[in-house]
């Protein structure tokens, strides 16, 4: 009688503890994960309807007009957008009711900017390692022609300081972004997006060209859920209307420690100077920020890329006071990198 006994309770206790147990998610609870989800999917809906609204109001021909009629457009949908502006650039910036945001890309300007070094402060000299150097190509199927000049300068040149043969990355997952603390080196090509607009940048989003999948959303719930990640919608050179992935700086900064490798990280995408990403890179450890404070056109910004690798890795060293706009000092053995101060960032080895 007494084992019957024990023997219901522990199937009492069983069922119980699996009651009790609620599915997870790859984040946390499904109510959570399924709301993020759903939101995501909804933003979704709303940018490509307004993205088809922009390219027939298009066929006017005006421009302006165009964007416009899109943004009243966009504030029809008065359950969910809280507002929509156009940042005079190349995209209008949504803002949710629920505190997301999001962002319908169309046309560019294209010029020159300046192209601006930031140095991790308070530190006479910063040794990156040579643990590894990676080049990642987020807009590659647009950029294919300046990335790969940028990516053979580095492969010819980095190796003969003591690199490893840098790595490749083209067109993949926001994922990829998460994992780059064992670099010396790390190359970012991609779209930038200022918002809310160019005279008044707070952050600039970098945004990738490919198409989000179901398991790349999933993975990224929690930086969904914390603003990191945010819904770019876009056309791909096919005109194909695609969903993608716009990071901020948290981003890359929550999933990476650059205390370590003291990275050189060369920001090559439009105002990547501008909003929180030089501070937030040194802050996570980089040695050395290199970026643009405005608009730049692709093969422009290829150029002064292969400028600077060629430069830095000169052997033997031929011009020690360069006059470039990035102010670089070189000492036979070893060179460095540095802006109007005297803070140093030691490059490598000749």
């Amino acid at each position: 009688m007494f084992k019957k006994i024990l023997k219901l309770m522990f199937i009492f206790l069983m069922i119980i503890y699996f009651s009790s147990c609620e599915k997870k998610s790859p984040t946390g609870p499904d109510k959570s994960y399924e709301r993020v989800l759903e939101s995501w999917n909804n933003h979704c809906d709303i940018q490509e309807n307004a993205l088809v609204v922009f390219d027939s109001l298009l066929v006017s021909g005006d421009t302006l007009a165009s964007i416009n009629s899109t943004i009243q457009n966009l504030l029809k949908n008065t359950n969910q957008v809280e507002e929509a502006v156009y940042n005079d650039y190349n995209a209008i910036i949504i803002t949710y009711k629920d505190g997301k945001e999001g962002g319908i890309l169309i046309s560019e300007l294209e010029t020159e900017g300046l192209e601006k070094v930031y140095f991790q402060e308070n530190m006479d000299q910063v040794i990156p390692s040579k643990n590894g150097a990676i080049f990642l190509a987020l807009a590659y199927d647009e950029f294919k022609k300046d990335d790969d000049l940028v990516f053979q300068t580095m492969n010819n040149e980095l190796p003969d300081v003591g690199f490893p043969e840098p790595q490749k990355v083209i067109d993949v997952s926001p994922i990829s972004l998460t994992n780059l603390s064992n670099n010396g080196v790390i190359h970012i090509s991609a779209h930038g997006v200022p918002k809310p607009t160019i005279n008044n940048i707070h952050e600039v989003w970098l945004v990738l060209s490919i198409p989000q999948t179901k398991e790349m959303i999933e993975d990224l719930v929690k930086d969904i859920d914390n603003n990191s990640v945010l819904l770019a919608t876009l056309k791909t050179v096919e005109r194909k209307i695609i969903h993608s992935i716009g990071i901020i700086p948290k981003f890359i900064t929550d999933h990476n420690n650059f205390q370590k490798d003291h990275p050189i990280i060369y920001g090559d995408f439009c105002f990547g100077f501008l909003g929180t990403w030089p501070q937030s890179m040194v802050s996570a450890g980089a040695s050395c920020y290199i970026s643009w404070d405005w608009i730049v056109r692709a093969a422009y910004s290829a150029e002064c890329a292969k400028n600077f690798y060629e430069f830095m890795c000169e052997k033997p060293v031929t011009d020690p006071f360069a006059t470039t706009v990035v102010a670089y000092w070189c000492n036979y053995q070893p060179r460095y990198v540095r802006p109007q101060d005297n803070h140093l960032v030691q490059w490598c080895f000749n």
